[in-house]
């Protein structure tokens, strides 16, 4: 994993960059002056929820740039939430069956899995709120056997988190 200079001279860069569009131009970047362009990051956001794809925090940056602190976490926290819904359904689907071999094979995922069902709402906003990456626990939610509703609704009172990351 590179060191933190690196990301945050790429984040540094990008910012200045659309600074320097909006001197040139006097307007926001394409994206922003398009009637449906809000859309565009929420695909993105939605597409990179899915592990190993990384890059949400430049995308979550860029749009706070672009649209401002408060149109820009709505776009953030729409798609980081589509993509979060999305990414439950896909490994609940794909990888209950694996979910269930490592249950049986592996006390520790065992033990994961009962703290996560027994520890219900609670158990889920603390991780979501935790320093532990949200793609993870959501798959591990969602494998587990957790219900979506009650995802849902962690995943929605943690969606504040994007203000820090």
């Amino acid at each position: 994993m590179p060191p933190a200079w690196q990301y945050m001279c790429r984040d540094a860069t990008a910012a200045w960059h659309v600074r320097r569009w909006k001197q040139r131009n006097g307007f926001s970047p394409p994206a922003s002056c398009l009637p449906y362009g809000w859309t565009i990051p929420i695909g993105i956001l939605f597409v990179i929820s899915f592990p190993p794809l990384f890059g949400h925090e430049i995308v979550a940056i860029l749009c706070g740039l672009v649209w401002g602190l408060w149109a820009g976490f709505g776009i953030v926290a729409a798609g980081t939430f589509i993509g979060e819904v999305g990414n439950f359904y896909a490994f609940k689907y794909c990888c209950a069956a694996r979910g269930e071999k490592l249950e049986k094979s592996k006390l520790s995922y065992a033990c994961l899995a009962r703290v996560v069902r027994d520890g219900g709402f609670k158990i889920a906003l603390i991780a979501r709120l935790s320093a532990i990456p949200g793609h993870f626990t959501t798959a591990v939610f969602s494998t587990c056997g957790m219900s979506i509703w009650t995802f849902s609704i962690a995943a929605v009172l943690s969606l504040p988190k994007q203000f820090i990351t």
